[in-house]
């Protein structure tokens, strides 16, 4: 639980420092920053929200991995999220893995 909860505050604090304390005015990167409720796991990542281009998620240590670029999303919880977009007159929903691929999870 412990190390848990270092990983947590230590992708916390290299998120929050790769915005927060710059020396200059500038408005953060992120909109909100949003963690699953069972927490973050080693290779789990961090939804987070840009006002602009949408939601995307970071890893641990605030680095980019999918880009924002969806009207919708939740949290990775096993690595898999919901997302959802819209494209033309059109909305969609559908799952991705930890790389933004779109996967299927239909039980036979």
């Amino acid at each position: 639980m412990d190390s848990i909860l270092s990983s947590i505050a230590l992708m916390m604090k290299n998120i929050w420092d790769s915005f927060a304390f710059q020396p200059r005015l500038v408005e953060p990167q992120w909109f909100s920053v949003t963690i699953a409720d069972e927490g973050i796991g080693i290779n789990e990542l961090v939804l987070v929200e840009d006002r602009d281009a949408g939601f995307g998620y970071v890893d641990r240590f605030g680095h980019v991995v999918i880009e924002c670029q969806y009207d919708w999303a939740t949290p990775f919880v096993e690595g898999v999220a919901q997302v959802g977009k819209w494209i033309d007159d059109d909305y969609y929903e559908y799952y991705i893995d930890t790389t933004g691929n779109e996967i299927n999870l239909m039980m036979n």
